[in-house]
C-alpha cells in the first residue's frame, strides 16, 4: 500500500487497498482502459467530424474506484477514470502541461474477473476539439 494512505485507511482496510492496488497493476488495468478509450474518440470523432482536431489527445488516468454495491449493476466492479486533456495555445510556442485543457472524461469498468462491465465517454459540450 502506498505509504500516504496509511494515514487515512484504517488497519482492517489496508489489505483491502494493498490488494487492489496490485491487482490493477498486475491486469495492466490503466492501459486497458486508455486502449478502449481511443477506439471510443475515434468512433466520436467519426460521427462528429467537425469536431477533427489537429491538437492531440492526450489521455491520462486520474482514479480507481471499487463498486462492491450498485443499483444497477448486480455484480461488485472496478472503474477507471480518465481525463482528456489538449494543449492549449498560449502564444510562446508549444502547449506545456501548464496549458493543458480538460475536454473530457472516460470512465470503463471491469468486473474482478476482468469482463467488461460498461465505458462511458463524455466529451463536455462547449469544448472545441
Amino acid at each position: 500500500m502506498k505509504p500516504v494512505f496509511e494515514r487515512f485507511v484504517p488497519a482492517e482496510f489496508q489489505n483491502i487497498i494493498s490488494y487492489l492496488e496490485d491487482w490493477t497493476e498486475v491486469q495492466h488495468i490503466v492501459p486497458i482502459a486508455v486502449d478502449a478509450c481511443r477506439e471510443r474518440i475515434r468512433e466520436y470523432l467519426v460521427n462528429n467530424s467537425h469536431l477533427a482536431s489537429d491538437s492531440p489527445i492526450d489521455i491520462q488516468f486520474l482514479q480507481h474506484s471499487l463498486i462492491f454495491e450498485h443499483r444497477g449493476l448486480v455484480c461488485p466492479h472496478i472503474r477507471t477514470e480518465l481525463t482528456l486533456n489538449i494543449g492549449q495555445a498560449t502564444g510562446t510556442g508549444e502547449p506545456t502541461s501548464q496549458t493543458r485543457k480538460i475536454i473530457g472524461t472516460y470512465s470503463y469498468s471491469l468486473r474482478l474477473d476482468r469482463a467488461f462491465v460498461a465505458d462511458f465517454l463524455n466529451i463536455f459540450n462547449n469544448t472545441e476539439l
